[in-house]
C-alpha cells in the first residue's frame, strides 16, 4: 500500500546546511528566552548599572581598574545604547550567546570541513551545555559571552588565514584584532590560547602533508599570535599597576617556585574536582529526581518544552543536508583529533582560576560555575567524539545527542523559573521599602540580621538601594549600604553598642555609624512584608535576641516621608509600581504610625478589609503587620474596631498575647475616661486576660 503524499513529503524533507544557525536561536530561546520578559538585574548587574548613573560613563575605566583594566569598554560601547531596562539586556545577552555557537560551528567548521555533521551536533550540545547556569546575569555576563564570540571569530579567521594564503591579508589583521580584544575583557582564555598551535597543527592536515613543513609552517603561522598573547601575559603578570591588591594573582603560580610539590598537588586537586564536575557532576542537576513531580506546573511545563526540543532536534538533525560531510572511514581520524582538541581545553579551560588558588566546585559562591564557560567547547568536542565512537551509525549519535540536549533545555528552564523568583522577590524588597521609606537620609547603613535575597550578595542588594534614591552626581561616598548581623556578630552585639562601618567596593566607598542606620526584618515564615523594626519592638516573640540587642540601631528619624524627587523609583531598573497589594497597605501605615497620621491609618485599613484583607488572609495573618492598623484605628477613635482586630488577630496566633496587651496597655492609658475605649478594654481584657 502506498503511502500518503503528506507523509512522503515529510520523509523526503530536507534540511541545508544555512539552516543551522536558525535551528541554533530556536534552541536558545527554548533554553533561555521564554521567561525574558519576567527576568531581571541580579548580582553584578546593579553595581555595573549604578556607575554611570552617579558618575558617567567614563567612570568604567576606574570601575575595572582593579582587576581588568582595558574590559571598560564593553560597558561604555553598550550601556548608553541598552541603558538599565533588564529586557533589553535578557535579548542582547541571550542573542550574544546565539551568535557564539553559531561561530563555534562557523569555526569548527572551517577547522574540519569533512566533518561538518559531527560539528553541527557539537555546536548544539555547545549552545546549552549545563555547566553554566547563570546566564539571566546578563548585564554581567555580556562580557563573557562577547569575549567567548571575539575567541571563535579569531579563531575562524586564523584557520582561514592558514588555508587560503592569498586571503591572509585579509583574515590574519582580523583575527589578530579580536585576539586584542577578547584578552582585553577577561583572562579567562589564557589556558586555551596555548593550545593555538595545535589548532593551526590540524587546520593544515590535508594541506601540507609533510610532517616537518607542516610544523615549520605552524610555527611561521603561530608567530603573530605568540607575540600578542605574550606581550598580554607579561603586561598582566608583571606591568599592570592596580589601586589595590590583585584579586586575580597567581598565587599558584608563584607557589610553584617556592614550594613545587604542595602546588602541583593542589593543582592536581582543583582539576580533578573540577573537571569531573564539568565531564559527569553538573548533568546530576540536570536528572534530579525530585524533578519527577510533575504536580509543578513549571517543572511539567520544562519536560515538556524539553521533550519537544529533544524530538525536533532529533528530526532536524535527521534531516539536515550535509553534502560535504566526510565519509565514515574518515571517522576515526576525526574523533581522534576532537578528542584530543577537547579533552585539552576541557582541561585548560578552568586553568586560568586555578593559579589563582580558586577552583570551580565552590559551596560558598553560587557564581563559580563562570568558570567552565571555557571548558564548554572542549566538552562538546569531547562528547561528541565519544557518542560517534560508541553510536551505531550517525541517526543513532543524533538521537543520543537530542536526548542530551532536551534534558538541558528543561534543567535551563527550570533554572530561568527560579531567577524569576529571584526578580520578583528583589522587586517585593525594593519597592516595599520606598513604600515604607519613599526616602532615607544619606549615610544611613541598612542592616538585616542575615542576607535575605538569596545569592544576591550585599553589594548587589546595597546598589540597587543606592539606584532606588535620587543622589548628587559625582558623590564621594555612597548613600547607603546594606549590612548582616550574622556571622560577624553571633556572640551578640558589642558591649559599646555602637557600630562603624567602612566599606570600599571599586569605586564605590561608605562610612555610617549606628544608629544612622536601619533595622530590616523578614522571615517568609513569620510574615509576607518586610519589616523595618522599632526600637520599641522587644516585645515581639518573632525575632531572635541578636536581633532585640540591636533594635537600638533602628533609627526612623533616617526616614522622610515624601519623596524628594518625582521620577524615582526608575521604571528603566525597577519597572512600573506593582499593583498594592497588602504589603503595600501594611507599609503605608506603618510609615503613617511613625508619623502618627491615624486618621490615614484608619482609612489604609478600610480600603484592605474592602479588598478581602483580614487576619486569617493568606497574605495578611501575620500579627505584627495588624499592629499598626490596631493602633490606628483606636488613636482615630474607633474602638470597637481596633479591639474586635486585635482579638482576632490574637486568636490567629495566641502567641503575641503579651506583646498585644503591652500595645493596648498603651493605647487604653491614653483614653481611660472615654466609654468607647472602655467597652473595647473590657473586650481585649475577656479575651486575652490583659490586666491595666
Amino acid at each position: 500500500m502506498d503511502e500518503p503524499i503528506v507523509i512522503q513529503r515529510f520523509r523526503s524533507l530536507h534540511f541545508p546546511s544555512w539552516t543551522v544557525p536558525i535551528a541554533l536561536l530556536l534552541l536558545c530561546i527554548a533554553s533561555f528566552g521564554l521567561l525574558a520578559p519576567w527576568l531581571g538585574l541580579y548580582w553584578d548587574d546593579w553595581s555595573q548599572l549604578l556607575v554611570p548613573r552617579l558618575y558617567s560613563y567614563g567612570a568604567y575605566w576606574t570601575y575595572f581598574a582593579s582587576d581588568r583594566p582595558f574590559s571598560a569598554w564593553t560597558h561604555i560601547l553598550l550601556v548608553p545604547l541598552l541603558g538599565g531596562d533588564p529586557l533589553h539586556w535578557q535579548i542582547f545577552t541571550l542573542g550574544l550567546r546565539w551568535l557564539t555557537a553559531c561561530a563555534m560551528w562557523w569555526s569548527m567548521s572551517r577547522l574540519w570541513p569533512t566533518a561538518r555533521r559531527q560539528v553541527t551536533l557539537a555546536a548544539f550540545l555547545f549552545a546549552i551545555y549545563p555547566a553554566f547556569s547563570q546566564q539571566p546575569i546578563s548585564v554581567a555576563y555580556h562580557q563573557h559571552w562577547l569575549q567567548y564570540l571575539l575567541f571563535f571569530v579569531s579563531l575562524g579567521t586564523m584557520i582561514l588565514a592558514a588555508k587560503q594564503p592569498r586571503r591572509a591579508g585579509l583574515y590574519l589583521p582580523l583575527s589578530l584584532i579580536t585576539l586584542a580584544l577578547h584578552l582585553s575583557i577577561t583572562e579567562f582564555f589564557i589556558g586555551v590560547e596555548t593550545l593555538r598551535p595545535l589548532f593551526l597543527w590540524f587546520a593544515l592536515d590535508g594541506v601540507v602533508t609533510v610532517k616537518r613543513e607542516r610544523l615549520r609552517r605552524v610555527a611561521l603561522l603561530y608567530l603573530p599570535y605568540l607575540l600578542v598573547f605574550s606581550i598580554y601575559v607579561v603586561w598582566r603578570l608583571f606591568l599592570v599597576q592596580f589601586p589595590g591588591q590583585d584579586p586575580h594573582s597567581p598565587e599558584l603560580l608563584q607557589q610553584l617556585f617556592s614550594a613545587p610539590a604542595a602546588a602541583l598537588a593542589q593543582f592536581g586537586r582543583f582539576a580533578a574536582m573540577d573537571v569531573l564536575f564539568i565531564l559527569v557532576a553538573n548533568w546530576s542537576r540536570v536528572f534530579d529526581l525530585r524533578l519527577l513531580d510533575i504536580n509543578q506546573s513549571m517543572v511539567l511545563l520544562s519536560w515538556l518544552v524539553g521533550l519537544a526540543a529533544a524530538i525536533g532536534l532529533a528530526f532536524y538533525l535527521s534531516h539536515l543536508q550535509e553534502p560535504d560531510s566526510q565519509v565514515e572511514s574518515d571517522a576515526p581520524h576525526w574523533r581522534r583529533q576532537a578528542a584530543l582538541l577537547g579533552g585539552l581545553i576541557t582541561l585548560l579551560g578552568p586553568a586560568p582560576i586555578w593559579i589563582t588558588g580558586h577552583q570551580l566546585v565552590n559551596t560558598v559562591d553560587f557564581h563559580t560555575d563562570r568558570f567552565a564557560l571555557v571548558a564548554m567547547l572542549g566538552v562538546s568536542l569531547l562528547c561528541v567524539a565519544l557518542l560517534d565512537w560508541a553510536g551505531r551509525g550517525p541517526a543513532h549519535s543524533a538521537v543520543l545527542l537530542s536526548l542530551l540536549v532536551g534534558l538541558a533545555v528543561g534543567f535551563h528552564l527550570r533554572t530561568a523559573n527560579d531567577y524569576r523568583w529571584m526578580w520578583t522577590q528583589q522587586e517585593r524588597f525594593y519597592w516595599q521599602l520606598y513604600w515604607r521609606a519613599p526616602y532615607i537620609e544619606p549615610g544611613t547603613a541598612l542592616i538585616s540580621e542575615d542576607e535575605f535575597l538569596p545569592n544576591q550578595e550585599l553589594f548587589s542588594s546595597s546598589s540597587a538601594i543606592n539606584l532606588l534614591y535620587p543622589q548628587p552626581s559625582q558623590p564621594q561616598d555612597l548613600a547607603y549600604w546594606m549590612y548582616t548581623l550574622l556571622p560577624r556578630y553571633s556572640d551578640g552585639i558589642p558591649a559599646s553598642g555602637q557600630i562603624d562601618y567602612h566599606t570600599r567596593l571599586r569605586i564605590y566607598t561608605f562610612s555610617a555609624s549606628t544608629p544612622d542606620s536601619l533595622l530590616i526584618h523578614y522571615d517568609p515564615q513569620k510574615g509576607g512584608c518586610y519589616w523595618i523594626l522599632r526600637p520599641d519592638d522587644g516585645d515581639n516573640p518573632d525575632l531572635s535576641e541578636l536581633v532585640r540587642q540591636a533594635l537600638p540601631f533602628s533609627n526612623l528619624e533616617r526616614i522622610r516621608p515624601q519623596p524628594i524627587a518625582g521620577d524615582y523609583p526608575p521604571e528603566a531598573y525597577f519597572g512600573p509600581e506593582p499593583q498594592h497589594n497588602w504589603c503595600y497597605y501594611f507599609q503605608k501605615a506603618d510609615l503613617a504610625r511613625q508619623e502618627e497620621d491615624w486618621q490615614a491609618i484608619a482609612a489604609l485599613g478600610d480600603e484592605a478589609a474592602a479588598l478581602g484583607y483580614s487576619p486569617t488572609h493568606p497574605e495578611a495573618n501575620s500579627t505584627y503587620e495588624w499592629i499598626p492598623f490596631i493602633q490606628g484605628y483606636a488613636r482615630a477613635g474607633r474602638w470597637d474596631t481596633a479591639s474586635q482586630l486585635l482579638i482576632a488577630v490574637y486568636q490567629r496566633d495566641n502567641k503575641y498575647g503579651n506583646y498585644l496587651c503591652k500595645t493596648w496597655s498603651g493605647l487604653y492609658h491614653q483614653a481611660e475616661s472615654d466609654p468607647a475605649a472602655q467597652a473595647g478594654s473590657a473586650a481585649v481584657s475577656a479575651a486575652l486576660g490583659c490586666s491595666y
